[in-house]
């Protein structure tokens, strides 16, 4: 039996459709039922999926330790423990990248406000990147390029700390340019309420972001990152452009499908990296130094499957390109089945 956690705005409702289409036994579960191991069991659960976006507190509270439980169970689960535990907190990812020895664009972090004031004062740190280690769409990322300004983050982040999700109205020439190409002003308006309600419920639950400083070295000359999506044999990529007058491209809707401008080194790195990690469905972001090498900034198990449908085709493992559209999540099922 498949059990699905059916949640408005994610994969599931195609995870449904396919099971529907390919007349597979599938159940509807609330992951947050007080009783769902019992449940799972009386239903004999196989496979469970599930797919949740940032800034829902309950994830936090339960689900990353709920997945390993399961997986003790014997139940294949997306995303399983290894895609998952280190989802949204780039604190583990950069412990993560540097274990596995991936190339990646180095972080340091400090734990003590004192150690983080001397870092501060060497000049030959500027500019670099400033982080919380949660957020999507680059909400919770700034270029800090004076020690003024990076002083004042780290009485902050020691002090009164940041909310983890902020607020729509901050940063939001991004959103205002989506919603004017797709001329759905109309469709989002009627979701504000629903938006700020959760953001607000959120920061209301979630824990305040303080006691650390993250920083991440800045590579300049980039003027778009590349996404590589791995979902088990097949690599989606597709180029993001920053957005005028800033350094980053997450978030910035200006999208680059362009098969034949993208680096197959980083299509190689995502695929040995996923390898690694043990997943076979990551999201992963890469930048180039100023060598031109390929460095990662981040990965997520979560990403929009649109824009992989889009990009209208995909490599293999020996880097054929295959111009075909793929529904990635109908992808992510058939894998995890087989």
């Amino acid at each position: 039996m498949i059990a699905i956690h059916d949640r408005q705005g994610s994969f599931s409702k195609m995870w449904i459709e396919y099971c529907e289409k390919k007349e597979l036994n599938y159940c509807l579960i609330d992951l947050f039922d007080s009783d769902i191991i019992l449940k799972i069991r009386k239903r004999k659960v196989s496979h469970v999926l599930f797919h949740f976006g940032t800034g829902e507190y309950k994830t936090d509270l339960l689900l990353k330790n709920l997945c390993k439980i399961l997986e003790d169970e014997g139940v294949r689960v997306f995303p399983n423990s290894s895609e998952y535990w280190h989802y949204d907190d780039k604190l583990s990812q950069k412990y993560l990248f540097e274990q596995l020895e991936v190339p990646h664009a180095p972080m340091r972090v400090f734990y003590s406000k004192e150690k983080a004031l001397e870092w501060s004062h060497n000049k030959d740190n500027y500019p670099f990147v400033f982080k919380l280690k949660g957020g999507a769409g680059s909400k919770n990322v700034k270029l800090v390029k004076t020690k003024s300004q990076a002083i004042k983050l780290i009485h902050t982040m020691f002090g009164k700390g940041l909310k983890p999700v902020r607020s729509i109205f901050v940063d939001s020439g991004p959103t205002i340019r989506r919603h004017n190409k797709n001329n759905d002003w109309g469709k989002a308006l009627l979701r504000l309420p629903k938006t700020l309600y959760k953001n607000l419920t959120a920061n209301k639950y979630l824990l305040t972001e303080k006691g650390y400083f993250l920083t991440q070295i800045y590579y300049p000359n980039n003027d778009y990152d590349t996404r590589i999506v791995i979902i088990g044999d097949k690599a989606f990529a597709f180029r993001r452009f920053v957005r005028s007058g800033d350094f980053r491209a997450s978030g910035s809707g200006l999208i680059d499908f362009d098969p034949t401008k993208i680096d197959t080194e980083m299509i190689e790195i995502a695929f040995d990296t996923a390898e690694e990690i043990g997943s076979f469905s990551l999201a992963f972001d890469f930048i180039y130094d100023p060598d031109g090498k390929p460095k990662i900034l981040e990965v997520s198990y979560c990403y929009v499957s649109k824009l992989l449908f889009d990009s209208g085709g995909y490599w293999n493992r020996e880097l054929t390109y295959f111009r075909e559209s793929i529904i990635p999540e109908y992808e992510i099922i058939k894998t995890l089945l087989s």
